[in-house]
C-alpha cells in the first residue's frame, strides 16, 4: 500500500533544496496532491478505486548574460491507485528539463521517464525513457537561414528487459530571399530497433525542398509560383541490418498562378498544377496529372438597389499513367442579382451550373458526362418595424447524365420571425419546407413536408430574476415513391428560472428539459424525457466558492439516473495556496440499481 507520508516527505526535501538555489537565481517550487475515491456499489457488491495523486516541481531560472538565460525545471508525479478487491498499482514520472536562451539561437534538452508497477505478480514493471534535444537558429538580418536540429531517443521496458528502441532525428532549414523566394529543405530519419520480435526493425526516411516564388508588378498583376520535391522510403530490416522489404516514392508538384485585376470590380486568374508521383520499386510509369484552371469574377452595383456578382471557371485536368488515364473539362458557371426596389424588400435570383465531361484513355470505358443546374429565387422583407421578416426561397435542381435527365428537385421553404413591440424579448419562429425529389430513371417522387415553430421568451424582474424559454415544435411529413407514408414529431422545451445575487455572492438556477418524439407507423409510443436540474453557488470573503448541483434524468425508454455533487474551494496566502473538495453521488434508479460514490481532495501550493 502507498505511504501518504511520502507526500510529505518529498515537500520537505524540496524545502531543503530551494534555499540553495535561490541564492544563485529565481526559483520556484509547486506542489500538488490529491486523494479521489470513488465507490461503486451493485446488487453484487461493491468496487473501491481510490487514486492518490503527487505532483512536484521545481524551476530555476539564471541571468548568465543580458543576452543568455538559463532554465531548469524538475518535475516529479506520482500516482497511486489503490484498488479493493484489485491489485494496487503504482506510476512514477520523473523529469528534467533544460534551456538555453541566446540572442537569436535556443537549445533545449530533456528527460523523462515513466515507471508503471503493480502488486500483481503476475504484472511485469513497465518504464518508458525519452531524451530529446532541439537546437533552433534565427539569425537576425537575411544573410543566414534559420535552422532547426532535434534528435529523440524513447526506450521502452518491460520486467527489465528492453522491448524496443526508437530513434528520431530531424533537421530543417528555411532561408528567404528578401520578399522574392522562399527555400525551406527538411530531412526526418526514424528507426525502430524491436528487441523482441526477430527481423522487425524499421527505418523510415524522409527529405522534402519547396522553393516558392511571389512578385506583385504593380496593383494589378500578381504572379505565384512553387516547387515542391519529396522522397519517401520505407525500410524493413532484419537484426543483422540487411533489408527485408523497401518502399521508395519520390513526388514532384509544380504550381503557378498569375492573378490579374485590369478592374476594381473585375478579377482574372490562371492557374496550372503538374503532379508526379514515382514508384521507385516498381516498374510501373511515372502517374501525372495536369490541371489548367482559368477564373473570371465579377461583381459590382450597378445602381444603389441592383448588385451583381458573375463568377466563371474552367478547369482542365490531363490524368496519366494511372489506371486508367482520362482527361476532364469542367465548367461552373454562376450568377447572382440583388434587387432592392423598396428599403424593406430584397429579391435575389440566382443561377449556378456545373458541367463535367470525362474521357479515358481505355476505350471500352464510356465518357462520362454530368450537368448540375441550379435556379433560386428568394425575397427578404420586414414590416411593422421589424417586427415582422420573412424569408421566402424557391429552388429548383436538375441534374443531366450522359444526355438524359435524371433527377428533378423542387424546394420552397418559407422562414418567419415574429415579434411584438408590447411584449418585448418574445420571439415566434416559424418555418415551413416542402421538397420533391423527382427519379426520372424510375419515373418515381419523393415529397416530404416539414413544420416548425419555434418559441423563445426570456423575462428579466428586475436585477435578480430571469425566466427563459426555448420551445420547438416540428413536424416531418415524408411521403416516399415506396413504402408508407410516415408523419415524426418532435417537441423540445428548455425552460430555465434563475436568480442572481438574491443574497451577497449567492446563485440559484432551476432549469426542466423535455423530449418528446414520435413517429408514425412504427408501432411504438411516443418517447418522452425529462431532465430536471437546479444549481447553487456561494461565493464567501472573496476567496470561499460553494456550489451544489443536482440532476435527475427520467427516460421513458431507459433507466432513470440522479446525479448530487458539492464542491467546495478555497484560496489561501493570495493565492499561494489552494484547496479543493468535490463530493459527487451517481445513482442508477431502475433495472440493475447502481450507486457511485466520489469523493476528491486536492491541495495545490507555490513557494
Amino acid at each position: 500500500m502507498p505511504q501518504p507520508r511520502l507526500s510529505a516527505i518529498a515537500l520537505v526535501c524540496l524545502a531543503t533544496l530551494a534555499p540553495a538555489v535561490s541564492r544563485a537565481a529565481t526559483w520556484s517550487v509547486d506542489a500538488s496532491v490529491s486523494d479521489e475515491r470513488r465507490t461503486e456499489v451493485t446488487a453484487d457488491g461493491s468496487d473501491t478505486t481510490e487514486t492518490v495523486d503527487q505532483s512536484y516541481s521545481i524551476s530555476y531560472e539564471l541571468q548568465i548574460h543580458p543576452t543568455l538565460t538559463f532554465t531548469l525545471d524538475l518535475g516529479l508525479d506520482i500516482t497511486d491507485e489503490i484498488n479493493e478487491p484489485d491489485y494496487d498499482t503504482r506510476e512514477v514520472q520523473p523529469s528534467v528539463e533544460m534551456e538555453l536562451q541566446g540572442p537569436w539561437w535556443t537549445l533545449t534538452g530533456s528527460w523523462e521517464t515513466s515507471e508503471k508497477s503493480s502488486h500483481d505478480p503476475e504484472v511485469e514493471t513497465t518504464r518508458d525513457d525519452s531524451w530529446q534535444a532541439e537546437l533552433t537558429m534565427e539569425p537576425a538580418g537575411e544573410a543566414l537561414p534559420d535552422l532547426k536540429l532535434s534528435f529523440q531517443r524513447d526506450l521502452s521496458k518491460e520486467g527489465g528487459v528492453t522491448q524496443t528502441v526508437d530513434t528520431s532525428r530531424e533537421a530543417s532549414l528555411d532561408y528567404a530571399l528578401g520578399d522574392l523566394l522562399d527555400l525551406s529543405f527538411d530531412l526526418r530519419r526514424d528507426t525502430t530497433d524491436d528487441r523482441v520480435n526477430p527481423d522487425s526493425d524499421t527505418e523510415d526516411r524522409d527529405y522534402s525542398v519547396d522553393i516558392s516564388f511571389d512578385r506583385e508588378f504593380g496593383d494589378r498583376i500578381k504572379l505565384e509560383a512553387q516547387w515542391t520535391n519529396e522522397r519517401q522510403q520505407s525500410l524493413t530490416l532484419s537484426d543483422d541490418g540487411d533489408v527485408l522489404q523497401r518502399d521508395d516514392s519520390l513526388k514532384n508538384n509544380v504550381q503557378a498562378q498569375i492573378t490579374f485585376d485590369p478592374l476594381d470590380d473585375l478579377e482574372l486568374s490562371l492557374d496550372r498544377e503538374i503532379d508526379w508521383d514515382k514508384d521507385l520499386e516498381q516498374a510501373a510509369p511515372v502517374e501525372v496529372t495536369d490541371t489548367w484552371t482559368g477564373e473570371v469574377s465579377y461583381g459590382r452595383s450597378l445602381t444603389d438597389t441592383i448588385d451583381i456578382d458573375l463568377d466563371y471557371s474552367d478547369e482542365r485536368k490531363d490524368t496519366r499513367g494511372a489506371e486508367p488515364g482520362s482527361y476532364s473539362i469542367t465548367r461552373d458557371y454562376s450568377a447572382a442579382l440583388d434587387f432592392s426596389p423598396l428599403e424593406n424588400i430584397t429579391i435575389s435570383p440566382s443561377f449556378d451550373r456545373s458541367d463535367q465531361i470525362e474521357w479515358f484513355a481505355d476505350p471500352t470505358q464510356a465518357t462520362d458526362d454530368t450537368l448540375d443546374d441550379t435556379w433560386e429565387i428568394q425575397l427578404d422583407s420586414s414590416f411593422w418595424n421589424d417586427q415582422v421578416a420573412f424569408t421566402l426561397t424557391r429552388t429548383w435542381n436538375q441534374t443531366t447524365e450522359n444526355g438524359e435527365r435524371t433527377t428533378n428537385e423542387r424546394n420552397w421553404d418559407l422562414e418567419l420571425t415574429l415579434s411584438y413591440e408590447g411584449v418585448p424579448n418574445l420571439t415566434l419562429t416559424p418555418d415551413y419546407t416542402y421538397t420533391e425529389d423527382e427519379d426520372l430513371l424510375t419515373d418515381t417522387l419523393d415529397v416530404e413536408r416539414q413544420w416548425e415553430v419555434g418559441i423563445q421568451y426570456e423575462l428579466t424582474l428586475g436585477d435578480v430574476t430571469t425566466l427563459s424559454l426555448d420551445h420547438t415544435y416540428t413536424r416531418t411529413h415524408t411521403d416516399p415513391a415506396e413504402g408508407k407514408s410516415t408523419i415524426r414529431r418532435d417537441d423540445d422545451t428548455d425552460l430555465t428560472l434563475s436568480f442572481t445575487d438574491f443574497f451577497d455572492g449567492m446563485g440559484l438556477e432551476l432549469s426542466l428539459t423535455r423530449k418528446a418524439s414520435d413517429e408514425s407507423e412504427d408501432d411504438q409510443g411516443p418517447t418522452v424525457d425529462y431532465t430536471y436540474s437546479a444549481s447553487y453557488d456561494w461565493t464567501l470573503l472573496e476567496q470561499y466558492d460553494v456550489s451544489y448541483e443536482y440532476q435527475l434524468d427520467k427516460k421513458s425508454d431507459a433507466e432513470d439516473t440522479r446525479n448530487h455533487q458539492i464542491t467546495l474551494s478555497a484560496e489561501f496566502l493570495e493565492g499561494l495556496l489552494s484547496v479543493n473538495f468535490e463530493w459527487e453521488l451517481d445513482q442508477q434508479l431502475e433495472g440493475d440499481r447502481r450507486d457511485t460514490h466520489r469523493y476528491l481532495i486536492e491541495v495545490q501550493g507555490q513557494f
